[in-house]
């Protein structure tokens, strides 16, 4: 997998991530992603995110390599 970095327009999309697939579905966002406030959070987001991302995917795991 790869990403590319797109900021949002608008001003009350500034903390928020999405992630689109290479059609432009969306499979995952989160609305308080970005900078400190939720800092605490961030693994906990994170994990919840992929696995939005590999569910829609059909995929169950994701390996390093």
């Amino acid at each position: 997998m790869s990403c590319q970095l797109k900021f949002l327009e608008g001003e009350g999309d500034r903390d928020k991530v999405v992630i689109y697939d290479e059609a432009g579905k969306e499979l995952a966002a989160h609305a308080d992603m970005q900078h400190n406030k939720n800092y605490g959070q961030l693994r906990q987001n994170n994990a919840a995110m992929s696995q939005k991302v590999l569910a829609a995917l059909g995929k169950s795991e994701v390996k390093a390599g």
